[in-house]
């Protein structure tokens, strides 16, 4: 058999430098960067902007980003508002917030069933109020949010997903966007194409049906379907500062909520309003949420 000419030789001992040098040090091929272990979850990275999504290992929660920056907080306080006990506002005020991702949408019942498998989270209370008795139990409403959730039960939820309830702060950043929308799509008053409440149907909607209502950071049903705990407690005076702050206790029995719900009427659907509630059992009917974290390093 002939030998191959010298120039061939050297042909192939210089590829096989090149390709020797695609491989590292212990003789194993370099991973792409790109590639990850499917048993290691990816977890988020502060380089994420508007659009960047990432999905929970634990109960399968797609998230969305919310980059850092100052937004409008507050709004003035209409004197129709301020007939209310309930309801409270605070006057604009420029906040800034580091960036952090947010539920896209409201934890579902199979998602919350998840934590209560677990032995972390008690089934949610069962007022006669609720327009079916098997809400929660029923397969049928599986992909509805979770409602008739304390205070307590939802932040050991977002606890045992490895994350928080939302701040004030970050709820209404999610919420409005940077330049205070009054509702997360915007300006336009709601409608049935955009929110879930009184004037549209008679109870809730599976998480996610409203896609034109979606808030500028991609986060939706944040007006209306359940009303979603925050981790503050509730300050009558001010917001405090500076933010975020988390569990800060201030009249030790009021927390807030916030969205309105599907049995609410316009008002209390817009994103800078707050609603005073008691975080007990037998008030939180129409009480679910959504949860948050940071961006880590």
């Amino acid at each position: 058999m002939t030998k191959p000419p010298r120039h061939a030789l050297i042909l192939i001992a210089i590829l096989t430098l090149l390709v020797s040098a695609c491989i590292s040090e212990n003789g194993s091929a370099r991973q792409s960067p790109t590639q990850t272990s499917d048993t290691t979850p990816v977890s988020p990275t502060p380089t994420s902007g508007v659009g960047s999504t990432w999905v929970s290992p634990l109960d399968g929660m797609q998230m969305v980003f919310v980059p850092a920056g100052p937004f409008i907080m507050g709004l003035e306080d209409p004197a129709e508002l301020s007939r209310s006990h309930a309801i409270t506002l605070m006057p604009p005020q420029i906040v800034e917030l580091p960036g952090f991702w947010i539920d896209k949408t409201e934890v579902t019942n199979a998602m919350y069933t998840r934590c209560v498998d677990a032995g972390i989270c008690e089934e949610p209370f069962k007022p006669v109020l609720l327009p079916f008795e098997d809400y929660y139990e029923n397969p049928a409403y599986g992909e509805h949010p979770v409602l008739a959730v304390s205070y307590d039960n939802a932040k050991a939820y977002c606890r045992w997903a490895k994350r928080h309830l939302p701040t004030e702060a970050e709820w209404e950043k999610a919420a409005r966007g940077e330049l205070g929308n009054l509702f997360p799509w915007g300006n336009q008053p709601p409608n049935c194409n955009l929110a879930s409440y009184l004037l549209c149907n008679e109870g809730t909607l599976p998480v996610g049906s409203l896609p034109e209502g979606a808030s500028p950071y991609g986060a939706l049903d944040m007006a209306g379907n359940v009303w979603e705990w925050v981790e503050d407690w509730y300050e009558p005076e001010a917001y405090p500062t500076p933010f975020p702050v988390k569990g800060k206790v201030f009249t030790e029995t009021l927390h807030v909520v916030r969205g309105g719900s599907s049995t609410n009427s316009e008002m209390p659907l817009g994103a800078g309003i707050r609603f005073i509630a008691w975080p007990i059992d037998e008030i939180s009917v129409g009480f679910g949420f959504r949860c948050a974290r940071e961006v880590e390093p």
